[in-house]
């Protein structure tokens, strides 16, 4: 994992601009999606269900896959959703991250969603984004928190959390991508590079899994949701992965 601060959250929105083309029902999501469309998913199971890139999760006593609904749109990988049942919400993800700009299959976004608006340090893992936040920065207000990501205390540090987010941005290319932060001057954001690597969520009959995560429900996911380690040194015994401590066996 690579660790590399991104700084302050710049806040830009981009929510809501027109669409050119777009019909009645169409302008209706686009105005609904910047503070959330209710998406029931009636099939969810007990346990805290999430979106996994184009998967839905829920883990109670072991992760299941269960349907996924979407808003109508011609672009429902645009969607971003959290809540489980009938308390789901989806939001539009332009409202918090900028376009990436592609180039000889290079993408670079540069402003890259965070958790909210205050400082990060953050790093991609297996198509997973992990990021660990600092204090509030001097004369800054704490935004909104926002929706998607998992987040813990970061354990034995006051202070500090450790957030994930298992359904990050991706450019709208086809892919596949592999992504990572950078942090130059002029040139701070998120990359990725139109390159195959093991993801989480990935089918687990072809290939190997990533650290971490199991063959379960024939894709490679994470037994548990726990999160609260930054390194191995935050783990009393074993190691960090995917932000959780792990007793090697």
């Amino acid at each position: 994992m690579r660790r590399i601060c991104v700084g302050l959250y710049s806040g830009v929105v981009l929510a809501c601009q027109p669409v050119e083309g777009a019909g009645p029902n169409q302008a209706s999501v686009e105005e609904r999606s910047s503070y959330g469309i209710p998406t029931p998913a009636p099939a969810d199971v007990a346990g805290e269900c999430v979106e996994l890139a184009e998967l839905r999760v829920c883990f109670g006593d072991a992760p299941k896959l269960v349907p996924r609904p979407l808003p109508e749109s011609t672009d429902q990988k645009r969607f971003r959703c959290v809540g489980r049942s009938d308390a789901r919400l989806c939001f539009d993800r332009r409202t918090r991250s900028d376009a990436f700009v592609c180039e000889n299959g290079r993408c670079r976004q540069r402003h890259p969603r965070l958790p909210d608006n205050g400082e990060w340090e953050c790093g991609d893992i297996a198509g997973v984004v992990a990021c660990r936040g600092h204090a509030q920065a001097a004369g800054t207000v704490a935004g909104p928190a926002d929706p998607g990501w998992i987040c813990a205390p970061r354990a034995q540090h006051p202070g500090q959390r450790v957030c994930l987010d298992f359904s990050p941005d991706l450019p709208h290319l086809p892919g596949p991508w592999t992504c990572h932060f950078e942090h130059a001057p002029g040139a701070a954001g998120r990359v990725c590079l139109r390159r195959k690597s093991a993801k989480v969520g990935q089918d687990c009959q072809a290939s190997a899994c990533p650290p971490g995560t199991r063959c379960l429900d024939g894709k490679c996911l994470p037994p548990r949701l726990a999160t609260g380690c930054w390194g191995d040194q935050d783990c009393e015994a074993g190691r960090c992965v995917l932000t959780r401590c792990e007793v090697s066996r």
